[in-house]
């Protein structure tokens, strides 16, 4: 879910900010590289991602905060671009 903060409860997040608060995947799990026949591994997360960036864009946001399990950071940095950022995972958008 997107939503724009009212007021930053941490030095992370500014009034430029925008967050990405809960991600969940309902299907069966699968290993990361792996194919399965469900939803999972065929793009639809980046392209959510690409949506939300754009949206804060449009809306003024300079930067994308993640709020993610441990798990699923190294996806962050390494397949989306985003950076350690304290507790989250985030993104300056240009």
């Amino acid at each position: 879910r997107l939503r724009f903060p009212s007021q930053s409860l941490r030095k992370e997040i500014t009034k430029n900010s925008a967050i990405i608060r809960e991600l969940h995947v309902y299907s069966s799990a699968l290993k990361v590289g792996s194919k399965g026949e469900g939803y999972q591994h065929k793009g639809y997360g980046k392209i959510l991602m690409d949506k939300a960036e754009e949206i804060c864009r449009k809306n003024g946001k300079k930067k994308l905060i993640v709020i993610s399990g441990i798990g699923v950071k190294d996806y962050y940095i390494s397949k989306l671009g985003y950076e350690k950022d304290g507790v989250y995972v985030s993104k300056i958008l240009e």
